[in-house]
């Protein structure tokens, strides 16, 4: 399985991306790549996969869906192509913290991607949001100030905090 992993892929409308990391089987290097006109600045980290049916135009898989479908994959939320097992496109993966460089399977939630919308809806309502941090354990200050910052781009902080997900190169 020929998988790279990108750590803070940033896409941007010219095209043009420089100084992206790349992990390549623990491999640290530096490269510039092109990937034509997107725009996928949000702090998702993506893997190039290009044998997973769900890629990109460019071959890319975001990191928690991959995450997902090693670890948090049922008969109610998957998919069989070829014999194996993917995320189906009925269902999203949420953040349960909030921070999108948090890919630990345990941080991570399948859900109905109509009731995903419908809960970002929700989370505006202060007495929907404090139950949502109760519910799973998260501190309310700190869970709206992440919010916030992957909200407005301000998770640059976040990106040193959160180590990438080795697990997905290194599982057996």
């Amino acid at each position: 399985h020929n998988m790279l992993l990108w750590d803070h892929v940033e896409f941007h409308i010219n095209g043009l991306n420089q100084h992206t990391v790349c992990v390549d089987l623990n491999l640290i290097v530096f490269v510039n790549i092109t990937v034509g006109n997107m725009s996928r600045d949000k702090g998702y980290r993506f893997i190039q996969c290009e044998d997973h049916p769900f890629t990109s135009t460019q071959g890319f898989v975001s990191e928690h869906r991959l995450m997902a479908e090693q670890y948090l994959l049922n008969d109610n939320n998957s998919i069989v192509i070829n014999g194996k097992k993917y995320l189906s496109h009925d269902f999203a993966v949420h953040h349960i913290d909030f921070n999108r460089l948090n890919n630990n399977p345990k941080n991570l939630l399948i859900i109905e991607s109509n009731k995903h919308v419908g809960m970002h809806r929700k989370l505006h309502d202060k007495k929907y949001f404090l139950s949502y941090c109760e519910k799973f354990g998260l501190n309310p200050d700190i869970a709206r100030q992440t919010l916030a910052d992957f909200k407005s781009g301000q998770y640059k902080k976040y990106k040193k905090s959160i180590p990438s997900s080795g697990a997905l190169l290194d599982k057996k």
